[in-house]
């Protein structure tokens, strides 16, 4: 819902124009579709849209609590004791209507509660999740799973509890921490269901894809045709056992978003919705499908599925062409270095992909011959980034920062600050033109004292004056 327009208190499914939005990738990209729902749970009733899922209220209680998520509240869903691995929660009263769709996706940010006592078996396995289901069986589920003792499956495709090979039956389960990260963090689950199966991105409490989740995580035999003629969301909490612990109990819901594309979208039927092609100067009233547009070796098709830029040969502007930008996060070669197109920095290490060329040889800072998909190349505990520029390299453990020292010039600069009145530090480095180094620092009959290096800086020289 827009809660600049409306009371969360009184929620209602909305239709809306369409917009440009989307994730590919695990990153947004520009994709046309119809707002079905929209809810930032800032408030919460039960009524239109929601109704209870599984058992129900009172198996299930639901209240907003403040101080968390994006917007500040969440929707906390606390399950009462009942049968292991049973899901309560909320459900779309309307079902959607699917004649004319051509995809449905949900954007979920959930997160489990952190384990907080003992239950069965020690660490929990309850877990909050989405669902997408219909009359017809088919279903498809993202679930966070609680704090666990052991990592589980990543990108795997689950079936029922029976083990069914069918179709209908699968689902998908992610764990709601990063290899190396907490495990009580917000993450965003993008579940999308199309033509060609259903695909789950999942991406951590920044916005990136998981570390060991695949970019692409799709289903093929779970298509939306099996799904019938409307589909049902739901969110819902999952108990681990039938006692009650309070490590197994909560799920905390910050926002959902149901959309659906539509063959209206798309007036040439090429699979590039309208808005797509008319922001990236392609013509929606033609088939232009399997042109090129911008020379960088992908088909206008393929620049809209993966969310780069059609009139663009370098979305992200990192000096390597779409093309060769395959996603995969393993390095091929040139001409399929499996980074990230959206992204000038596929592995977060500070260097370009452009200039990592994964040959195992520095020669330059333009080509350290580092893996652009793993921060760490040498393995000896210093990103890529930092001992390039701290003059190691990067390709050799035994060249490595660890233990290195060394001294530095710096400067101690010192002033009296008189109560109530605010300063600001200036530099230079010929006593003429003068900078701002620090804007604030408020007086408070004090002494300021502050250093700073002049190692590779032009700044010699430093005031005080008032604001």
């Amino acid at each position: 819902m827009n809660k600049n327009t409306r009371s969360n208190n009184t929620p209602s499914p909305r239709r809306v124009a369409p917009i440009i939005l989307g994730i590919l990738l695990g990153i947004s990209c520009p994709l046309q579709a119809g707002i079905v729902l929209e809810e930032s749970f800032t408030a919460f009733t039960l009524g239109n849209p929601w109704r209870p899922h599984g058992a129900g209220a009172p198996d299930v209680a639901l209240s907003i609590v403040g101080g968390i998520g994006a917007d500040g509240s969440s929707l906390r869903m606390a399950a009462a004791p009942g049968a292991a691995g049973e899901t309560v929660g909320i459900e779309m009263a309307t079902p959607i209507p699917l004649a004319g769709v051509q995809s449905v996706r949900v954007t979920a940010r959930m997160r489990p509660l952190n384990q907080t006592a003992a239950g069965d078996g020690g660490a929990s396995d309850a877990s909050a999740g989405v669902a997408i289901f219909s009359a017809s069986g088919a279903f498809v589920r993202a679930s966070a799973g609680a704090n666990r003792p052991t990592a589980p499956d990543w990108g795997d495709f689950y079936r029922d509890s029976e083990g069914s090979a069918d179709a209908t039956a699968a689902f998908l389960h992610f764990p709601p921490n990063d290899p190396a990260g907490s495990a009580e963090a917000f993450r965003t689950y993008v579940l999308e269901i199309g033509p060609e199966g259903t695909k789950l991105t999942t991406l951590s409490s920044t916005g990136e894809p998981l570390v060991r989740t695949p970019f692409d995580i799709v289903n093929p035999n779970l298509t939306l045709k099996a799904f019938g003629n409307s589909v049902t969301v739901a969110l819902f909490q999952e108990r681990s056992d039938n006692n009650l612990a309070p490590e197994n109990t909560f799920g905390d819901f910050d926002s959902i978003q149901v959309e659906t594309v539509s063959a209206s979208d798309d007036t040439d039927n090429d699979g590039m919705p309208n808005a797509y092609e008319t922001a990236h100067s392609l013509n929606p009233n033609s088939n232009d499908a399997q042109q090129d547009l911008d020379n960088d070796g992908l088909k206008n098709l393929a620049e809209f599925q993966r969310g780069t830029a059609a009139n663009n040969p370098d979305t992200d502007g990192d000096g390597l062409k779409d093309g060769v930008e395959t996603g995969t996060g393993v390095y091929v070669s040139p001409a399929d270095t499996g980074t990230n197109p959206l992204k000038t920095d596929s592995d977060n290490d500070g260097l370009g992909d452009a200039v990592e060329t994964n040959s195992g040889t520095y020669v330059s800072s333009t080509n350290t011959g580092t893996d652009p998909s793993k921060s760490d190349t040498d393995g000896d505990g210093f990103s890529d980034g930092v001992e390039a520029g701290a003059g190691f390299n990067p390709t050799k453990m035994e060249s490595t920062p660890a233990g290195a020292s060394s001294i530095r010039t710096a400067v101690e600069f010192q002033f009296f600050a008189a109560p109530g009145v605010n300063y600001r530090i200036e530099g230079s480095a010929d006593m003429q033109t003068w900078t701002t180094v620090e804007a604030t620092i408020p007086g408070a009959g004090n002494r300021v004292t502050r250093l700073y290096s002049t190692e590779g800086k032009p700044l010699r020289f430093f005031r005080a004056a008032a604001n």
